[in-house]
């Protein structure tokens, strides 16, 4: 009742005598109703404007992302490359190493026997003693 006295206040006075109480009364429930549906139509615009950003936002996210994703992709490319890079140096290393490691070997054995050749020429005692050692 409030609301209607409220509305049945605000018609002009000459209008709600014209009118009488039950016009002026059934103006102020059309004007209810124009209220509410121009309250229903801009809630259901509101609403469709914020979708409609919503999309377009959710579209920019699903792009950073995307932008983020092709950015750490090509870091693990990078990162692979040269991690496969060091692996294969790494490897050439270990080969050149081992050779190294054989051609040390062969020294050592050739000194060896040099080192056995000279000790057999100053003493023959000695000789025995690395014949019987080598079992020659």
């Amino acid at each position: 009742m409030l609301f209607f006295n409220l509305c049945v206040g605000s018609i002009p006075k000459t209008l709600r005598e014209t009118l009488g109480d039950h016009a002026s009364e059934d103006l102020c429930d059309l004007i209810k109703e124009i209220d509410l549906d121009a309250r229903k139509d801009a809630l259901a615009l509101a609403e469709e404007r914020l979708e409609k950003k919503l999309a377009i936002e959710i579209g920019k996210v699903g792009e950073k992302i995307s932008s983020l994703e092709s950015r750490f992709s090509e870091k693990i490319s990078s990162f692979e490359v040269g991690f496969n890079g060091k692996i294969s140096s790494l490897r050439e290393d270990i080969i050149f190493l081992k050779g190294e490691t054989k051609l040390i070997k062969a020294e050592l054995r050739f000194l060896i026997i040099l080192t056995i050749i000279a000790i057999t020429l100053m003493n023959p005692v000695a000789a025995e003693i690395i014949k019987r050692l080598l079992k020659l």
